[in-house]
């Protein structure tokens, strides 16, 4: 009876693992963490010698909860099946929850029994480095990052940026330089171990380390582009403009690279050079008639030279593009809206989706409403944007005071304001819009009240 439970409880199991094992793949991951932090999409199963009613429940049961999103019990549930079964695939499983649960303690506590896989990887390497950062453990770290440049597929100069970047995302000051230090020392004829340390420094804002050993790389390595884009990232944070764009003038000629012409283009944009930016733009252009992210870049340059035209055209290349079709419709409708189209306007403001600039889209279309004296369309998209951004609510609501003013609405006015000083008691900017409406209305008690109120608050 006992093996025909096992039994059905491993089908049940691997059922699981093909249909719905625990995704770990936050949305605001970058790719490092994706691959770091993401288990196999397959439920671990033990060797059938390993296997027991309690194993096989904590294993089952931890999927289970993984799935509910109930990520506190599935770290427990695996650990304890990792620590109950001794193997190392489990092991690997257990931690990759409990990071992604935030849970280093669980993390700690199984990372070693992990690390006892014959073949272990770079990824579980990159896992326990993460893990033992948290921790503080330095020389532990120390030595998962040697295995990690022993063992990375990658050439070596790109496992040093990686590492530069779990180093810099996880460790404290002093054991990062500790760590990193003690690779360069290793490694001192490597240009990935200098550009690491600069990044690391850049991260710690040491930008006099971060500056030489970007250029130490560079030195290193003449052929290595993304040295030279550090060195102007340096150069640029320690404002130092002329030296950075000089430093990517150089390098875009020598290399072509996109990332640095992309950079070069922006920065120049940024130091108002628009001319000069609009050309790098182009010219990335030229390479790749599909390089969505320089249209909308030379776009916005358009704009700040004036050249409207231009601009438009850019944009509405775009309005058909996966990632650029809400910010391109929002600067349509800004476009629509200075040359008087507000129809137009408006049905550019309202094709933008939720994202950076819904809100603002949502909010000019507020305000053309109110302009072509559509007033309660106004007010409905207002009162709408409140209740999905209630961190906005204050400004909206002022804004709404501003069209019930001038439509000299001051009854509506204050029924809006009582309204809005209920949720938020303590806006100064909110009760002194009602003290305005109650001074029109002849309501001079309630409009002392509110005055004495700011003050007392803000003498």
């Amino acid at each position: 009876m006992f093996l025909k439970v096992i039994w059905s409880l491993c089908s049940i199991l691997t059922l699981v693992s093909c249909a719905s094992s625990i995704k770990l793949e936050p949305q605001q991951a970058t790719e490092f963490d994706k691959g770091v932090i993401a288990a196999d999409e397959k439920t671990v199963v033990p060797e059938e010698s390993q296997l027991n009613a309690g194993l096989v429940f904590n294993i089952l049961g931890g999927e289970l909860a993984g799935q509910r999103g109930e990520m506190g019990s599935a770290t427990s549930l695996y650990v304890a099946a990792a620590k109950q079964s001794k193997s190392p695939e489990v092991a690997q499983r257990a931690v990759q929850i409990a990071l992604f649960n935030k849970d280093v303690v669980s993390a700690r506590s199984v990372i070693e029994l992990a690390l006892e896989k014959p073949d272990s990887t770079a990824q579980l390497h990159h896992i326990a480095l993460l893990v033992y950062l948290h921790t503080g453990e330095v020389e532990s770290s120390l030595h998962q990052a040697q295995e990690i440049l022993s063992k990375s597929n990658d050439k070596r100069s790109q496992a040093f940026l990686t590492l530069a970047e779990i180093i810099t995302r996880s460790a404290k000051k002093e054991a990062a330089y500790q760590i990193i230090n003690s690779l360069v020392a290793k490694y001192q004829n490597d240009a990935g171990a200098y550009l690491a340390r600069s990044q690391v420094a850049f991260r710690f804002v040491d930008l006099e380390l971060a500056l030489s050993d970007a250029k130490k790389a560079a030195e290193l390595d003449n052929d290595w582009s993304i040295a030279y884009a550090q060195w102007a990232r340096v150069l640029e944070k320690k404002g130092d403009v002329n030296g950075s764009l000089e430093v990517l003038e150089s390098a875009s000629i020598k290399f072509s690279d996109r990332a640095i012409i992309n950079s070069y283009a922006k920065l120049l944009a940024k130091d108002g050079q628009y001319k000069k930016s609009e050309q790098q733009f182009k010219r990335l252009l030229e390479a790749d008639v599909t390089d969505h992210e320089a249209r909308f870049s030379l776009g916005l340059v358009y704009l700040k030279n004036g050249e409207v035209a231009s601009a438009k055209r850019a944009f509405t290349a775009l309005v058909n593009t996966e990632s650029f079709a809400s910010r391109s419709a929002y600067y349509l409708g800004q476009i629509s809206y200075q040359q008087k189209e507000l129809e137009q306007a408006l049905v550019w403001f309202f094709s933008v989706s939720e994202g950076p600039a819904y809100i603002d889209a949502q909010v000019n279309a507020a305000r053309i409403k109110n302009e072509l004296g559509k007033l309660g369309d106004a007010r409905q998209i207002l009162k709408a944007l409140r209740k999905i951004f209630p961190a906005h609510a204050s400004r909206l609501y002022v804004l709404e005071s501003q069209f019930l003013m001038a439509a000299q609405k001051p009854a509506e006015l204050l029924t809006l304001m009582n309204g809005a000083i209920e949720k938020k008691p303590d806006d100064l900017t909110l009760r002194y819009t009602r003290s305005i409406a109650s001074a029109e209305l002849d309501l001079l008690v309630q409009a002392e009240k509110d005055l004495k109120y700011i003050l007392e608050k803000k003498p």
